[in-house]
């Protein structure tokens, strides 16, 4: 018997199921909105970066991702949702951890305009 992540003893490859990967999950209708608020930030003078997460969070759950971020810029961070989803907080650390933008309450956006060069993370929760 083989199991995920081992080497069977026989060269046998076991049949594995497919188990899908939150990367891999799309829709139409955040992709849709998702274009939107792209178009929205492109018209404000601001260059999208063609990389996009995507995550899987359950209610009051919490991803963060690491960005490196210059200074002598400002970033705007786009966060969309099903409609499962009342509300998506988006808030951003420098490397000590202090909090460098957070996202309003009616707002799953921000801009941050970071003092310093360096490593970054943005922490996404879920409402809802």
């Amino acid at each position: 018997m083989c199991g995920l992540g081992l080497a069977c003893g026989d060269g046998a490859q076991a049949d594995q199921p497919h188990v899908e990967r939150a990367a891999e999950y799309a829709s139409d209708e955040l992709d849709a909105t998702l274009a939107s608020a792209a178009e929205v930030v492109r018209t404000r003078g601001f260059a999208m970066d063609e990389d996009v997460w995507r995550g899987f969070l359950v209610d009051q759950g919490t991803a963060v991702e690491e960005v490196s971020l210059r200074s002598g810029g400002c970033y705007v961070v786009v966060a969309v949702g099903s409609r499962a989803v009342e509300h998506l907080d988006v808030t951003v650390y420098d490397s000590d951890g202090r909090e460098t933008a957070r996202s309003g309450p009616e707002s799953s956006a921000l801009q941050v305009c970071p003092s310093q060069s360096g490593t970054y993370f943005i922490a996404l929760r879920a409402q809802g």
